[in-house]
């Protein structure tokens, strides 16, 4: 296992594009009912392999559609459309689906389906689309969550999930209706490496062409080795767990002054071991790029950059 020290550089460090939620309003609604019956027509011509369709509280259509179309895909990974909204305020469509998991055919079947089905073609849905929610992740090899301390400014409300043996596998700073930052191990399957995932699940409600030039998400996330708290006359897990459940200043509110100072300055921001957030998201762009959105989403694309066409 690498050191937590190791972390401290952006070079091996790789921004995500984990999860892309967009919502169009469409003004025809005769448009609308010919894109809930075109769903409904390939669901019962079996013409799209794997696709199921159902209808739920919101939406006429809400298709669940597994892509790229061949049974005989490597990695198959299912995209979520709906359609059809059954109260007012509710846009037209409404597509959700991780870009991180599609493959480039992947990509390239969902534009396809949405340019077939829809009146506005990919660019506009995606350039002109309201985007309520955007996972941002970026993994840190090395340590698991057990390690580290992950903090947020702005964020009141704390949980923490553990395994059975009271190891911390998942933290969530903030609430499922607003910004959050949420931080898990993610061993990888095949290698056997671990790694410490932060995601930035952001609700920006912006259009999809300005989604480029979101604020960095990461500059308010800081970071601490559990090692950070040793020498403070406490055990640095128990200490540790008691901030990640209530926060720093709840957590040591009932101690002395002179040990409040102390883990204070332990974990002062300037010495948050997350590598340069400035530097990390610099990587940004080039997540969008390579999920095969570039064009979509308005964005230059390099001359010789094939993926991102």
């Amino acid at each position: 296992m690498a050191s937590i020290s190791s972390i401290n550089t952006t070079a091996n460090i790789q921004i995500i594009l984990d999860r892309l939620t967009i919502c169009f309003n469409e003004p025809n609604k005769e448009f609308v009912k010919k894109t809930c019956g075109l769903i409904l027509s390939d669901k019962y011509t079996n013409e799209i392999p794997g696709m199921k369709v159902t209808a739920n509280a919101r939406y006429a259509v809400s298709a669940r559609i597994p892509m790229p179309f061949s049974y005989d895909a490597v990695e198959r990974h299912p995209v979520f459309f709906e359609a059809g909204p059954k109260l007012p305020g509710h846009p037209s469509y409404r597509l959700d689906f991780n870009p991180a998991k599609l493959t480039g055919d992947g990509i390239d079947e969902l534009k396809c389906f949405l340019e077939c089905i829809m009146d506005p073609t990919p660019e506009e849905f995606f350039g002109k689309g309201r985007v309520t929610r955007v996972d941002i992740a970026a993994d840190l090899i090395g340590p698991d969550l057990n390690d580290l301390i992950v903090l947020a400014s702005r964020k009141q409300k704390h949980g923490v999930y553990s395994n059975r043996y009271g190891v911390p596998e998942t933290v969530y700073l903030g609430t499922p209706r607003s910004a959050r930052v949420v931080a898990y191990t993610r061993p990888n399957k095949l290698s056997g490496v671990v790694a410490t995932r932060l995601e930035c699940r952001l609700k920006p409600r912006c259009l999809g062409e300005d989604i480029a030039s979101l604020p960095n998400p990461f500059s308010k996330v800081t970071l601490y080795s559990v090692k950070a708290l040793t020498g403070l006359g406490l055990p640095p897990q128990m200490l540790a767990d008691s901030i990640r459940l209530r926060g720093v200043k709840p957590a040591i509110q009932g101690l002395d002054p002179k040990k409040r100072k102390m883990i204070l300055a332990a974990l002062d921001p300037s010495k948050s071991i997350l590598p340069d957030a400035s530097a990390l998201w610099a990587g940004w762009p080039t997540a969008l790029l390579a999920a095969g959105l570039g064009k979509e989403l308005g964005m230059p694309l390099p001359l010789n950059t094939k993926q991102a066409a």
